[in-house]
């Protein structure tokens, strides 16, 4: 299967959507794109190329984008004919129609293509054949008695940090809004819960009984994990389970193949999990209506009793329902802010382009206050893009962020070509820097930090990430590498690891 010419098909298609101008074309044209995108992280998968994170990536954010609208389009089919352009009244000062949003979906393909073209390039491919066989060979063999330790102690932190209102619904606490910079406890709290899928995984493949320890963290290291994202939102929790099949299949390095079996465990797995469907929707809806207490404290036994009473008051929870089905119509379609700039450049009302402003503003953002404290008269995300591009105001609209935003704002079309290059230049030295750090015989806990951020990165993806949420995401597991080798060196300790 060529993927560039499936790329390029998908490409085609969103064009296809722009010509027709309907809503109901885009959301079948969508699924369509939807499908070539998820066969082809699949065929990625069969060939044992999980390890190719910077292009899983890529193919995820198409898939997760062309989902939304399918997703939008499912929960608009119960109000019959709806004008497209009305989802975004308020948000916008023009008119933003299924034309603009199709060549929006264009651009962000043509951007996926370029993306698959740089993964294609040998010193991409063999750098990252080195971390399979340097790497995450080593991982795989480490015993699973290490694993579920560390899993344990993982989970004990992470359940005293939602007890102690560090991370609150939505992310950060009310009580530290007002501070002008992030907490620096915050994103290691957020890179601490990166671990947990790949950590999960791992430690769940080790058990050999049903009374096994090992058991028994898993299921608490799991549960900890759906705890935090179901508190970050419904898409977050998806992403979550997401992320545990592909660190599964990453670290188990199965041989997958369409057979009999495969079909047959995946029948059953329908069933099992058509039992669970009213209560699966139960939780979602309610993770969706706490999501509008941004900031609120909370803790497992607050979040478990909201949750009870919440389902037991039918009128609310019938509300909520409402409240979902209205939220899923327009929250999917996070390409309105790309749809706008571009009809902004189309009509000449944009300002100039923000050129090499927003890589320099995030990288300097980016770093530890103690090596750039200056951070206050930085210009970043709408900040910086509504200077150029006023389709809406900082007080008045949040904008959905992300890498292929910018791209357009500071490059116009040739951003296809800069930011997948930039992107793909910071992954190739996080790379280095992880295999760099792993040389010494303290290499696991380096290991298991990156190839976290590698995993969350490639399921995640970059697709509603700022650049400054982009570069911290590497960042904080570097600087964590670095330490661990620096203390490693001042103490003196063995070079050599005992057998795992």
């Amino acid at each position: 299967m060529n993927r560039s010419i499936w790329l390029l098909v998908v490409t085609g298609l969103a064009i296809v959507s722009s010509v027709f101008n309907d809503y109901i074309a885009l959301v079948w044209l969508s699924a369509i794109c939807s499908l070539i995108l998820l066969c082809l992280i699949y065929e990625l998968l069969l060939r044992k190329e999980a390890y190719r994170f910077f292009l899983i990536s890529s193919l995820a954010c198409g898939a997760w984008v062309s989902s939304g609208v399918v997703q939008s389009g499912i929960a608009s089919a119960a109000y019959g004919n709806i004008d497209f352009s009305s989802f975004f009244e308020g948000a916008v000062s023009m008119r933003i129609d299924v034309r603009d949003y199709s060549i929006s979906m264009a651009y962000l393909f043509l951007f996926i293509l370029c993306s698959n073209q740089l993964s294609r390039a040998p010193w991409m491919l063999k750098l990252e054949r080195r971390l399979n066989i340097e790497i995450l060979s080593k991982i795989r063999a480490v015993r699973p008695a290490v694993w579920t330790i560390l899993l344990l102690l993982l989970s004990i932190a992470l359940t005293g940090i939602s007890w102690l209102g560090l991370f609150s619904i939505r992310g950060l606490g009310t009580q530290f809004f007002d501070q002008e910079k992030l907490p620096w406890w915050y994103p290691v709290i957020t890179f601490l819960i990166s671990l947990l899928p790949l950590m999960v995984s791992r430690v769940l493949i080790g058990i050999k009984g049903i009374f096994s320890p090992s058991l028994f963290v898993g299921i608490f290291g799991l549960f900890i994990g759906f705890y935090f994202a179901a508190l970050e939102g419904r898409g977050r929790l998806v992403a979550y389970i997401a992320s545990l099949l592909f660190c599964w299949i990453l670290v188990a390095n199965p041989a997958l193949s369409i057979g009999r079996k495969l079909l047959l465990r995946s029948f059953l797995f329908l069933i099992l999990a058509s039992i669970f469907i009213p209560f699966i929707q139960s939780v979602f809806t309610f993770v969706n209506y706490i999501r509008m207490e941004r900031g609120l404290y909370t803790n497992p036994t607050l979040f478990i009793s909201a949750y009870f009473d919440f389902i037991g008051l039918p009128s609310q929870l019938q509300s909520a329902e409402i409240q979902v089905n209205e939220n899923l119509m327009t929250r999917p379609l996070v390409l309105w802010p790309l749809a706008a700039s571009m009809k902004m450049s189309w009509l000449g009302l944009n300002y100039g382009y923000l050129y090499f402003q927003d890589i320099l503003n995030s990288l300097l953002n980016a770093l530890p206050s103690v090596v750039y404290g200056n951070k206050g008269n930085l210009l970043l995300q709408e900040n910086l893009l509504y200077k150029y591009f006023p389709f809406a105001t900082i007080d008045t609209i949040d904008t959905a962020d992300s890498p292929y935003l910018y791209s357009f704002a500071s490059f116009w079309l040739f951003g296809v070509l800069i930011y997948p290059l930039v992107i793909a230049l910071i992954y190739v030295l996080f790379i280095r820097i992880l295999l760099f750090a792993s040389r010494g015989g303290h290499w696991l806990l380096p290991a298991i930090f990156c190839v976290s951020t590698l995993a969350s990165f490639a399921i995640f993806s970059y697709g509603e990430q700022s650049t400054t949420g982009l570069i911290r995401t590497f960042l904080v597991p570097a600087i964590f590498s670095a330490l661990s080798v620096l203390l490693a060196v001042l103490f003196k300790k063995s070079r050599t690891l005992p057998v795992l």
